[in-house]
């Protein structure tokens, strides 16, 4: 399934799933890039690696208790990372695709103004649906009979914990959102026999929109 297509459906969910949910006070979807590498306490298979960007998008809904709010989102993540390479003159990359579903606190700083900033943080369950190795001449899928036997096998769900903030601005029935977050994984996703530890660390950084239910933002 497309990257961009998933997130039009997590959106319709969103709104389809905010008819049945009396006490859900807002939804909305969001659009950005991801920024992903991973944290390795050992020497891995691949060596030095560095930042690669992807994309994320996806919807929410969020239901109030007071002014704190419960956020949990469906969200198509590419997580990944590039690898130092001597052989090549751009660093091959290898791409992790995520259904990711974090369940968010979320906290404005200030409640009906025009301009809100806020905070968010908690958990994100992701979970892998694909992967794709890319060199300058070739990609492959990570799972693909051409690579070694377990050439970079993956644990099927990564647990993290995320946190950051947003400014959202009144605008129409609903607000714009500019928001930033970081999820530190807390899995190691390398599953290869006698591979080291690795594990997710990525930085959304996203545009959206929040319409509330029977009420003005």
């Amino acid at each position: 399934m497309g990257r961009f297509t998933f997130a039009s459906i997590a959106v319709a969910a969103a709104f389809a799933l905010s008819a049945s949910a009396a006490d859900a006070q807002t939804i909305g979807f969001k659009l950005g890039a991801s920024m992903s590498n991973v944290s390795s306490a050992e020497t891995t298979f691949f060596g030095d690696t560095h930042r690669k960007t992807g994309f994320v998008g996806g919807g929410f809904i969020r239901f109030g208790f007071g002014r704190i709010g419960i956020q949990p989102e469906i969200l198509s993540v590419t997580k990944g990372f590039e690898m130092e390479s001597v052989y090549y003159e751009e660093n091959p990359s290898v791409s992790i695709e995520y259904i990711a579903v974090p369940v968010l606190l979320h906290l404005p700083l200030t409640y009906g103004a025009s301009f809100a900033p806020y905070i968010i943080a908690g958990p994100e369950f992701a979970f892998d649906i694909g992967c794709e190795m890319s060199f300058p001449d070739e990609d492959y899928d990570c799972d693909d009979e051409a690579l070694p036997e377990d050439f970079f096998s993956r644990r099927s769900i990564d647990i993290g914990l995320s946190a950051g903030g947003g400014l959202a601005f009144a605008m129409g029935p609903g607000a714009l959102l500019l928001e930033g977050r970081y999820t530190w994984g807390m899995t190691n996703i390398d599953d290869t026999p006698d591979a080291g530890e690795m594990k997710n660390r990525s930085a959304y950084f996203t545009a959206g929109y929040s319409i509330p239910i029977g009420r003005r933002y």
